[in-house]
């Protein structure tokens, strides 16, 4: 059947269906979904459907990535082919200004973007700022021609990415596809990545043999990253950057 149990969640009602489902027989007070929006063709359709659902003092919480410090510093990492939408907060005002409902509250939580909208008017002002296509573009330029800058510095031998994931984009534009690649991850530890030929290596895997050579491509963890190496003995001869110290 469609009722199904997990395990912590026995008492929980859990409906396995694609929503909207016609086995969804209540409305609700509360409606939360964390990550999805921003991998859906027409999001507008899916908060209404979302609304549908709603009781009249109802609220919808959602939370979507970031993209603002992203698209502000023209950084490549932030498209993926699993997302049709790169979120910020203007444009998920005008989102919302779509919809039946209200903007209540707009969070940022470790670089996600947390909104909650219901029935209820709030006279709010959400600051934000305008990014033009102008201005992202020439912002790109500035981030590929910096990031080649260091790369020209080094040979591919010299050089390691921490978070490939996030640099596919940028190594692949920039031809620098046989650097080594670092990442805490353990599923993937020893695994490649499309168009990249290097395994990726671990933390400890990388202290052993240091580079000259490191790059954090991670703006929300970044910094820590950062710290981290910094206190390892073996990495004292390898200059480490994270993509602020090269903005």
């Amino acid at each position: 059947g469609n009722h199904h149990t997990v395990e912590g969640l026995e008492e929980v009602h859990l409906i396995r269906d694609f929503f909207p489902s016609k086995l969804l027989e209540t409305k609700f007070d509360l409606i939360f979904s964390f990550a999805i929006l921003e991998h859906l063709e027409d999001p507008l359709n899916f908060i209404n459907e979302q609304i549908d659902q709603l009781t009249d003092n109802g609220k919808i919480i959602i939370s979507v990535p970031n993209c603002e410090s992203y698209l502000k510093q023209g950084d490549l990492s932030i498209f993926i082919h699993e997302h049709y939408s790169y979120f910020t907060t203007e444009s998920i005002i005008n989102l919302i200004s779509k919809t039946s409902l209200e903007l209540e509250d707009i969070s940022t939580i470790e670089g996600a973007l947390i909104y909650t909208i219901s029935r209820v008017k709030k006279e709010i002002d959400f600051p934000f700022e305008i990014i033009s296509n102008n201005q992202f573009t020439l912002k790109v330029e500035n981030h590929i021609s910096r990031i080649i800058d260091l790369f020209d510095r080094y040979a591919a031998s010299e050089l390691a990415v921490y978070n490939p994931l996030r640099a596919l984009n940028v190594l692949y534009i920039t031809k620098n596809t046989n650097i080594r690649l670092v990442d805490d991850s353990l599923e993937l530890l020893g695994k490649y990545l499309p168009s990249l030929s290097s395994k990726i290596e671990s933390f400890d895997q990388l202290i052993i043999d240091p580079p000259k050579c490191l790059l954090i491509f991670s703006r929300t963890f970044g910094e820590k990253i950062k710290l981290k190496c910094l206190a390892e003995k073996q990495l004292q001869n390898t200059q480490i950057f994270t993509l602020e110290d090269l903005e």
